[in-house]
């Protein structure tokens, strides 16, 4: 089971590599910035771009670049840069829940995912694993892992995406899902409180032990994020995916929903609480055909 995190853990180590990287460029980059007092007493702040007899030229974040004669301020002090926002997000999440007496049963979830989102490029790794057990006895083991590559064109709303998903299901006719698809995203809504992208792909999916064949596959997906305030979102999403030969008797259908609540005077951590469905056409020999999974824990984001 370890190796099936091996490719979050080099994905997270990459994450601190290369942000390691960033903060080199960036520190060797680094720009002066001032805090000007005018003549009327207001005080700007920006990045120098010059200084001389003639005046000074700051670049402001909102007013674009400003050009000053001396009659027109008093002061100007030369103050830190402001940090710049890395591109990397990542986060880990548990929840844990035990009893101990005639029966002693164990509920544990492990999540973890890391984002990177620059210049019009976005991409996403996120890991999941569900664990019930009874007496020592395993009653839930599923291991979900999720991969997206998204590229914007430019101004316009389409995007094209490369997405790639493992699943692990203990408890089912078949034991490895391995999906990947291809295709254009939509950014239905781009800006706060709800953002929301459709998707629709074509890709491949495999089921080991139980159909050990890849069959051609459609991909129907949407993503979104609900903004209530600064300290509480709802993050939520869903996908359908048929046989494209098939779509009646094989498909697979999952969806989840996410609350999360920044924890006042604390930096890093939330609070977070969700549910996960998943239906399976292809589930035989007894196992459930749907899987409803509901969790809450606590959130480390960094």
């Amino acid at each position: 089971m370890r190796h099936r995190f091996a490719v979050l853990a080099a994905l997270i180590a990459t994450r601190f590599a290369m942000a390691d990287v960033l903060s080199m460029v960036q520190a060797q980059t680094a720009t002066q910035h001032a805090e000007v007092t005018l003549s009327s007493g207001e005080v700007i702040t920006g990045e120098l771009l010059r200084q001389d007899a003639e005046g000074i030229v700051l670049k402001h974040p909102i007013l674009g670049d400003v050009a000053l004669r001396p009659d027109q301020f008093k002061e100007v002090k030369e103050i830190a840069a402001p940090a710049p926002l890395s591109p990397w997000s990542s986060y880990l999440n548990t929840s844990v829940s035990g009893v101990q007496s005639t029966n002693n049963t164990i509920d544990l979830r492990l999540a973890g995912g890391v984002l990177y989102k620059e210049d019009g490029w976005l991409a996403q790794l996120d890991a999941q694993w569900y664990y019930r057990a009874n007496n020592g006895q395993a009653q839930d083991n599923n291991i979900l892992v999720t991969q997206l590559i998204e590229r914007e064109m430019g101004e316009s709303p389409w995007t094209l995406f490369e997405k790639a998903q493992f699943e692990y299901d203990q408890f089912q006719s078949w034991k490895d899902r391995y999906s990947i698809f291809g295709g254009a995203g939509y950014r239905l809504c781009d800006e706060k409180p709800l953002e929301l992208t459709p998707r629709v792909g074509l890709g491949a999916t495999r089921e080991e032990g139980s159909s050990d064949r890849w069959y051609p596959s459609l991909m129907i997906a949407v993503d979104g994020l609900w903004t209530i305030n600064d300290d509480q979102r709802v993050k939520f999403g869903g996908q359908y995916v048929p046989d494209v030969a098939n779509f009646q008797e094989f498909f697979f259908f999952n969806a989840f929903a996410d609350f999360v609540w920044d924890i006042p005077n604390t930096e890093h951590l939330s609070f977070v609480a969700g549910i996960r469905d998943e239906y399976n056409s292809s589930a035989t020999d007894g196992t459930a055909k749907n899987e409803l999974r509901y969790y809450a824990g606590i959130q480390f984001t960094f």
